[in-house]
């Protein structure tokens, strides 16, 4: 699958620019961003780059759904078990209101 290095002279992506500073990477149909606002440590999220109405799971390319199931949120969950992140535990313990 196509990946991207984060650039800084890079045109932002699809969507709203002030977040693109928030971008951590870039795949072929999606952006991986950090959370603005971070609830929990490594909140983030998955920003689809395809224009249009995008409002269901059902309404993916194969391809969209392809690099984000076998590609996108493995490397996420991975980076999480790296770390150590666990939001719903912090959760459970009050850590978060």
């Amino acid at each position: 699958m196509a990946q991207k290095t984060i650039d800084p002279k890079d045109t932002p992506r699809n969507g709203d620019p002030p977040y693109a500073q928030f971008d951590i990477k870039h795949y072929a149909h999606w952006t991986l961003r950090i959370g603005d606002k971070q609830r929990y440590l490594g909140q983030a999220l998955i920003w689809l780059e395809r224009d249009g109405d995008m409002q269901r799971l059902s309404s993916l390319t194969e391809a969209e759904r392809s690099e984000l199931w076998n590609v996108v949120l493995p490397e996420y969950e991975a980076a999480v078990q790296k770390f150590g992140l666990l939001p719903t535990e912090w959760v459970k313990m009050g850590e978060i209101s």
